[in-house]
């Protein structure tokens, strides 16, 4: 599954979802929620919430963060499960 934002078009996109969302300063906020079930994408200033369900392909712990472009800054968190 791939997350694309189109700079020309100002463009997100994820599965068949699109969203329009113009960039602030020359850049992109991007929030990104991903779950067993589910990813969901928060973008823009908080204009944007995109829920996609999901069912992930086995336990894999891998995420690919890849960009064309500046990445400004990046944080990742995993988060325990509150079923243990």
């Amino acid at each position: 599954m791939a997350v694309e934002y189109d700079v020309n078009q100002q463009e997100l996109r994820c599965e068949r979802i699109k969203a329009k969302v113009p960039l602030v300063d020359g850049k992109l906020n991007l929030r990104v929620i991903l779950d067993r079930t589910s990813l969901e994408i928060m973008a823009g200033q908080g204009e944007v919430l995109m829920p996609i369900p999901y069912l992930f392909e086995d336990r894999t712990k891998t995420i690919k963060l890849q960009a064309i472009g500046i990445i400004d800054h990046a944080d990742v968190h995993e988060l325990q499960s509150i079923w243990k």
